[in-house]
């Protein structure tokens, strides 16, 4: 695929004769990838035959350029909780992980990431890896921001603990 018509020739014997040629019946020559029945009948009043064949025009490469970043992620958490963001392709198209469901392990380490161009029909997936951190947990009992409320309880509250405040103190 290239985006432009794939017309085909035809030879013939004697070389030179009139040919009409038509593609799955049509006379325009295709421009998407797929496969197309080709037909050649010679267009000649001394001479007759004709020949089928197949047009196959394949899907175009897709290339990354940059990887794509993804979001850090707390341990437990699949993939499908890690946001990716950016990265380049030479067309458009979006990126997901390849296994959104895989639940990494503590630390950094690169995950398979796929690239699926908007254009399918015409492009390849291509394949690319992003980092993706992965954090500790927090102690549910725990009290991160010293306000003497517990961490669950504050999750639960949707208040969500903070270690950089601490309880508020008057003087």
């Amino acid at each position: 695929y290239n985006g432009s018509a794939r017309p085909v020739t035809a030879a013939t014997t004697p070389p030179g004769l009139a040919t009409s040629i038509t593609y799955n019946g049509s006379s325009f020559a295709p421009t998407n990838a797929g496969s197309y029945p080709v037909l050649a009948t010679v267009s000649d009043a001394n001479y007759e035959g004709s020949a089928t064949n197949t047009l196959t025009i394949s899907k175009a490469s897709t290339t990354i350029s940059t990887p794509p970043s993804a979001s850090p992620i707390r341990a437990g958490q699949s993939l499908a909780s890690s946001f990716l963001s950016g990265g380049t392709a030479s067309v458009a198209g979006a990126f997901a992980f390849s296994s959104p469901g895989a639940v990494p392990e503590l630390g950094t380490s690169p995950q398979a990431v796929t690239f699926t161009p908007a254009d399918f029909a015409n492009y390849l997936t291509a394949s690319t890896f992003a980092s993706v951190t992965v954090g500790g947990v927090e102690n549910p009992t725990g009290d991160a921001d010293g306000d003497g409320v517990p961490n669950l309880l504050e999750h639960a509250l949707a208040e969500f603990p903070s270690p950089s405040t601490g309880p508020s103190s008057a003087t």
